[in-house]
């Protein structure tokens, strides 16, 4: 289609007609699918006859409508409205005068009751009074025999006391300049001779600082859609139009189709429409226009498919502040905040045509947003003219769609190198999956993906879905090539230098390119380390003797190669350090100290995706967090919080608070991973002896296993899988192999723990294929001491070596007496401890303490538990600190000496998000109360143990009570 300028500029109509009006006002300010963040107000179409509607102009109270078909047929022209009553506008008038047949007036501008009508159908550029708009008087008319302008005005502008006005006609390029001081009497000043080669299609006419500048936009090709030329938009400094030639200054090739362009209020963004169905909007650099390449390239491109859309039309944009309007036909009108021109957010949309698209030009031809967001006007080219409230786009909102601003780029890596895709997705609190060749990656849910030590098999197509509750969203895919070396180890990226706090984790990685398979050794101060042969190094917890250098040698059938030494240092912060996880399956201690007295609180999530390098583990924090811990108020500079609600096997980011006075002392972002199963496959195994690799085996353990021939006597061969053990406890050891006939009947595994061992003989002709258990609930520490190893000295023919899982046992986090797990125990303690004691003299021994979620050794930490009348027979009892994974309930009666315990509330409401429990109940007219909370642990729906919990002020005459199970001790 060939049309449509945007006017933007106070201007008024006047029209002269009566015709027949339909006015709908808004009855619900409700949003519906077809709208966000913009409401309808009213919706007015003044004639009932099938007319094609042009754009919408304003001045103060009035509106005027312009038409783009069915004008000569039903007499319309231009519909004059006041609209002093957004929700109810009244047709005053329409402006058709004869001869109908050059009525088309698809654009104007109406400024000081003067309306400004440009009539593509021959009738020249009309100059109307608006002064009384029931009766708009024609004032003079500019056509080519009178005032030296075009006979067909397709597009005016107003600017100062100049219009500009363009004729949109096959080989006529230039733009004429009139003085409209007085409007009665305008005076041709000059024309402009475009660099446009077809046509000028639109004209926008805008300030940067203190130049005023033109922007043509010309459609490029012909008229039969051949793009023969490129569609582009001519810059021009119109600053001295008055009096001197406009100056051109440069051009932007916005290809075929260029209809439309705004530029942003400081005039160094141009953003250009491109009319065609599936149409990009492009936002391009004009800070210089001088220095605009001959063939630019747009840093935002925004298509429908950015936004999850039909591929329709877009059409005019306007820029008022930091917000772009865009009319985008059938899409509606949309609303991006470009207050970053390189992130816009998609904040709002109203679709004026939510029915069925048939043809091509249908929906949103225009918007008027400068009357104000309350009043903002839109025009449709079937349903006339709407106003909406947008007031709603200058309050921040969670609930902005996802929008890709920028898909991810095809990429070209070498095997054992990195890869990162970092496309740019704007929208509220967007949720993430990539995929690979179509299929979810697993664990890929961050907003960029990085692939470490790329291999031939993972290259493909890579897109990415966004998500919110808005909208759904998938990039264009992007390819990933990956070229495979063929020589010698070469080191590509050298292991960095890491500075952390002591106890806390640091990680060494190479980037290697070379011919597979590669080796690698990790050494520390030149000495080799055992079992780090990976192409990355982890320490768990850095202590002061691991200070030092480590570097890594990579070596392949055709060499070898070493890395640079890099440097572990241990990091001293002014105010907080030695941040510190301590993990359980389903909660975990996170330490920390800070120099000065503050309070506790720990902001935890899962993690998407690891932070791959030490360095980072201290950089800034995170942008938010879905959890917070209990806060804790007690002024302390040795912080111990427990986080809960957590799952097994997952692994959480997580940063500390600590607040003194105003000041408040922020971690960077930490990670850790709670236990769960640990499977290790035979490539993680270390072998002495001969060992053949076997694949044939069907119900093999993954893709193959190892397999050595039986001896007598002593063994000549051995298979040892040694795992990393992060969170010491109990484990459940089950082992893997693929049965056979010609398999050992007494194949030895012998499972090495902490404190001991023992040898388990498994019969591997039987029980194949699945995970068998050889030791149940054996402790081991932490770190790399316990291991399986299976030997050869067995018979009949071979002994096979596949894979080993080791299982943290859940029901030690639970446990169903006065008990305590291993890595609580030994973070407080160190080692064994009587758990029935109360070391810290707070009078909770140190099994309730687990229960409770406080420290046993901080006298401080301890349960706080009190009430408070709320009315007539009504009380409110809280406590705290109230934690996940754990049941509450209150239970009270009337007389101290005895009676019976009533529960009064099965669950407690968290009050304030700083970990307090409350419980709202009635009671009855008895003189006196006393409660007692009974806290239970509870994991997966089951009540693993439960125990009575004293309260601040321990009731000495029924402090203790024995029964079966854990000890029970109660408070009033």
């Amino acid at each position: 289609m060939r049309c449509f300028l945007k006017l933007v500029l106070p201007v008024v109509l006047r029209c002269g007609l009566a015709c027949a009006i339909v006015t709908t006002a808004a009855v619900s300010r409700a949003q519906s699918p077809t709208n966000l963040n913009l409401q309808l107000v009213s919706k007015t179409r003044p004639s009932a006859n099938p007319l094609s509607y042009g754009d919408v102009w304003a001045e103060n109270n009035l509106a005027c409508l312009g038409v783009w078909l069915g004008y000569s047929t039903y007499n319309y022209g231009v519909g004059i409205f006041t609209i002093t009553n957004p929700a109810a506008p009244v047709l005053l008038s329409v402006y058709s005068p004869g001869p109908t047949s050059q009525n088309q007036f698809e654009l104007g501008a109406v400024r000081n009751q003067i309306g400004y009508f440009g009539s593509w159908s021959s009738g020249g550029l009309h100059v109307v009074s608006l002064t009384n708009p029931a009766s708009p008087v024609l004032l003079t008319r500019i056509s080519s025999s009178s005032g030296n302008g075009f006979d067909r005005v397709h597009t005016i502008f107003l600017e100062r006391d100049f219009l500009y006005e363009a004729a949109h006609v096959a080989g006529t390029v230039t733009v004429k300049v009139f003085s409209v001081t007085n409007p009665v009497t305008p005076v041709y000043l000059r024309d402009i001779v475009t660099t446009n080669t077809t046509k000028v299609h639109q004209m926008t006419v805008r300030n940067k600082g203190a130049q005023t500048l033109l922007f043509t936009s010309g459609w490029g090709g012909n008229d039969n859609g051949n793009p023969a030329s490129s569609g582009q938009t001519d810059i021009w400094d119109v600053t001295a139009i008055g009096s001197q030639p406009a100056a051109w200054l440069g051009r932007v090739y916005s290809g075929y189709n260029s209809h439309s362009s705004w530029p942003t209020p400081d005039g160094n963004t141009l953003i250009v429409c491109r009319e065609t169905p599936g149409g990009e909007v492009k936002f391009y650099d004009i800070s210089n226009p001088a220095a605009i390449p001959t063939n630019p390239v747009p840093f935002v491109t925004l298509a429908p498919a950015s936004m999850g859309l039909e591929d329709d039309i877009p059409h005019n944009p306007v820029v008022v502040s930091n917000f772009l309007f865009v009319s985008w036909y059938q899409n509606g009108i949309q609303v991006f905040d470009i207050s970053d021109r390189t992130r816009p957010v998609r904040v709002g949309f109203f679709d004026t045509f939510p029915g069925a698209k048939t043809s091509s030009y249908q929906g949103n031809w225009g918007v008027f947003p400068n009357l104000g967001f309350d009043k903002l006007l839109l025009s449709d080219i079937q349903s006339g003219m709407f106003i909406l409230d947008g007031t709603g786009l200058l309050t921040p909102t969670n609930n902005y769609p996802p929008l890709i601003v920028q898909s991810p780029s095809n990429l070209s890596t070498t095997q054992g190198l990195a890869a990162a895709f970092a496309p740019v997705i704007t929208g509220s609190q967007l949720q993430f999956q990539w995929r690979f060749n179509g299929t979810n990656l697993p664990g890929a849910t961050g907003g960029d993906l990085t692939l470490m030590n790329v291999q031939a098999n993972q290259a493909g197509s890579y897109s990415v879905l966004a998500s919110n509750a808005s909208g759904v969203v998938t990039s264009a895919a992007a390819v990933l090539s990956i070229v495979v070396p063929n020589g010698a180890p070469i080191i590509g990226s050298q292991p960095q230098n890491v500075s952390v706090y002591e106890g806390n984790a640091a990680s060494f990685s190479v980037a290697v390119v070379g011919a597979a398979p590669l080796n690698y050794q990790w050494h520390f101060n030149g000495g080799v380390i055992n079992n780090a042969t990976n192409s990355s190094y982890a320490l768990d917890a850095v202590q002061p003797e691991q200070v030092g250098f480590y570097s890594v040698v990579v070596s392949n059938a055709l060499g070898t190669a070493t890395s640079s030494n890099a440097l572990l240092t241990l990091q001293d912060s002014p105010y907080l350090s030695n941040v510190r996880a301590t993990p359980g399956i389903r909660s975990a201690l996170i330490s920390w100290s800070t120099t000065v007295p503050s309070s506790s609180q720990v902001q935890f999530d899962v993690a998407p995706v690891a932070i791959l390098g030490a360095s980072a583990l201290a950089s800034g924090g995170q942008s938010s967090f879905s959890a917070n811990s209990v806060f804790d108020p007690a002024l302390v500079t040795n912080h111990v919080v427990l986080i809960t609600g957590l799952s097994p096997d997952t692994r959480y980011s997580f940063q500390t608070l600590a607040v003194a006075g105003t000041n408040t002392y922020v971690s960077g972002v930490y990670q850790f991973a709670t236990p769960g199963t640990n499977v290790m496959d035979n490539p993680s195994a270390t072998f002495t002896g001969s060992w053949t690799e076997g694949t044939s085996s069907t119900d093999k353990f993954s893709t193959n296993y190892q397999f050595a021939t039986s001896v007598s006597g002593a063994a000549t061969a051995t298979a040892t899988w040694r795992p990393n053990i992060v969170t010491p406890g109990k484990y459940d050891v089950y082992v893997w192999y693929p049965q056979g006939s010609n398999r050992a009947t007494d194949a030895p595994y012998l499972v090495s723990y902490n404190g001991g061992s023992t040898n388990v003989l498994v019969n591997q002709q039987s029980g194949s294929g699945a995970w068998r258990l050889i030791a149940g609930g054996v402790e081991f520490a932490k770190g790399t001491n316990g291991f399986v190893r299976l030997s050869n000295n067995a018979g009949p023919s071979v002994v096979l070596a596949d894979a080993v899982r080791f299982v943290y046992v859940e029901a030690q986090d639970f446990p169903t007496g006065a008990a305590v797990p291993q890595w609580w125990r030994d973070f407080f303690f160190g080692g064994a401890v009587d758990v029935s004691l109360d070391p810290d003299g707070d009078n909770y021994p140190t099994a309730q303490e687990y229960v409770l979620g406080t420290s046993p050794v901080d006298s401080n930490s301890r349960l706080a538990f009190w009430n408070e009348s709320t009315g007539s027979n009504a009380v409110g009892v809280t406590f705290w600190p109230l934690h996940a994974d754990r049941s509450y309930q209150l239970q009270s009666r009337s007389d101290l000496a005895g009676g019976v315990w009533q529960t009064l509330a099965d669950s407690a409401t968290p009050t304030v998000p700083d970990g307090r429990g409350r419980f709202d109940v009635a009671i009855s007219n008895a003189p006196q109360s006393y409660f007692r909370l009974k806290a239970q642990m509870m994991t997966n729906g089951a009540a693993p143990g439960l125990m009575f919990l004293p309260g601040k002020f321990l009731a000495v005459p029924f402090a203790v009570e024995e029964a079966c199970g854990p000890v029970r001790v109660y408070v009033r």
